[in-house]
């Protein structure tokens, strides 16, 4: 097994001690569940989009999430 990334490490840990610290203020659990319900939101879209864009290439279609190129519907 490789050993973990240091800079992974390191991000981890900052953002370890940003937690810590926002939980400490008032109203930062509160703020902390909040970014946790958006964040959670932007995956759900990200997985729906890769999704929609797999079926489209499945199915030999252009991805819906790229701009209409002229003279194609």
């Amino acid at each position: 097994m490789a050993p973990p990334d240091p800079i992974a490490v390191h991000i981890a840990q900052v953002v370890a001690c940003a937690e810590e610290q926002v939980r400490a203020m008032p109203g930062g659990r509160e703020y902390l569940e909040q970014l946790e319900v958006q964040a959670a939101e932007i995956q759900r879209r990200q997985l729906d989009n890769l999704s929609r864009v797999i079926r489209a290439g499945l199915a030999g279609r252009p991805s819906p999430l790229d701009p209409p190129v002229e003279g194609q519907p």
